[in-house]
């Protein structure tokens, strides 16, 4: 699976802008299996109970948070957890990428560094269906026409830094 994405900036803006836009799929699960940190077997249709700070918790469900509700319950800890991202931050305390928790492989950089390709982990929908290069074509296309909307956007970076977005494969 794969995409081809140009750049006008160095490998490391490059990785970083598409870190940062890229915060696709919804629930996806790895083909590893679910995991838990209190053990145990999943359950359909169980609660989930999150503490969060007085006045906190999450108002926006949608993969890309508008503005107004950028907020760290919205962006961080909601969304990841029906959104995983493309590339998912922090090994530890560490700030690298995880790609053992991102959908992403480690991205190909050639043309001088203008070009990342990416190489998609065999991730699958809530419902059985595989992620593709299609699901990345679509979140591309909605940050694009919509980039004044997405709280990660600030002009110049991700997504008007991207030349052109070509899907390579499924």
């Amino acid at each position: 699976m794969g995409a081809t994405v140009p750049t006008t900036r160095s490998r490391t803006i490059a990785l970083a802008s598409v870190s940062a836009g890229l915060a696709l799929v919804t629930a996806c699960s790895g083909s590893s299996g679910s995991t838990s940190t209190h053990g145990g077997k999943p359950v359909l249709g169980g609660k989930v109970t999150v503490g969060l700070g007085q006045d906190g918790g999450p108002n926006y469900i949608l993969p890309m948070v508008s503005p107004q509700y950028c907020s760290a319950e919205n962006a961080g800890y909601f969304s990841w957890l029906m959104y995983r991202p493309l590339y998912w931050p922090g090994v530890g305390s560490s700030p690298v990428l995880n790609f053992k928790l991102s959908v992403g492989q480690q991205p190909k950089f050639s043309n001088n560094n203008q070009t990342a390709t990416i190489t998609l982990n065999d991730y699958k929908w809530s419902d059985g269906q595989p992620v593709t290069s299609r699901d990345v074509e679509f979140w591309q296309n909605l940050v694009t026409a919509n980039k004044s909307s997405y709280c990660a956007y600030s002009p110049g970076t991700y997504p008007d830094n991207v030349k052109a977005f070509k899907i390579i494969d499924d």
